[in-house]
């Protein structure tokens, strides 16, 4: 999961950093080859995992980078449910609202990822999505 939540962050950035341009980014949901795991228990353990990733990096928050620039963290949605005896899913938004001063002014962009993880008996179904909104000055 983790390369893929990098080439779409980076994605995400790229597009905020292309100038003077004002629009917002968004990637639509895209089904991931679905993961075959040994058990249902190996599969809910991977959502488990990304419930816990997700609610650290939120207690971690905010955080100031090298750049000087604030990030602040949020988590939203139902988070980690199970649905059935072998059927459970994790769905939840991941934000990240940067602030950074840029001239004599301060400026703030947001980028996300939806995640959304379903475990059916020993498969993992994954469609993230994301998306971003222009730097504007605050």
């Amino acid at each position: 999961m983790k390369p893929l939540r990098c080439k779409l962050l980076c994605l995400l950035v790229g597009a905020l950093s292309l100038g003077e341009a004002q629009a917002s980014a968004h990637i639509w949901p895209v089904d991931m080859p679905p993961q075959k795991f040994a058990s249902f228990s190996a599969c809910l353990a991977v959502l488990q995992q990304q419930d816990r990733d997700d609610r650290q990096n939120l207690a971690s928050s905010p955080q100031r980078l090298d750049s000087g620039a604030i990030v602040e963290t949020n988590l939203q949605g139902p988070g980690l449910r199970r649905t059935g005896k072998h059927s459970a899913e994790y769905q939840a938004t991941i934000g990240w609202r940067t602030r950074m001063k840029v001239g004599d002014h301060m400026e703030a962009n947001y980028t996300y990822e939806t995640r959304d993880l379903r475990c059916i008996k020993s498969t993992l179904h994954s469609r993230p999505s994301g998306g971003a909104e222009p730097g504007m000055p605050e």
